[in-house]
């Protein structure tokens, strides 16, 4: 149909780089579809 499944992996070289980045971003919006970082 076209439509994104809006869903995204991402890469870091370590597990702090990581663990930043899930804190950071967990709950924030990327123009009005909220994230959510596992």
């Amino acid at each position: 149909d076209g439509k994104s499944r809006q869903f995204g992996f991402v890469g870091f070289r370590t597990e702090k780089e990581a663990t930043e980045a899930v804190k950071y971003f967990t709950n924030a919006f990327m123009d009005t579809s909220k994230l959510v970082c596992e």
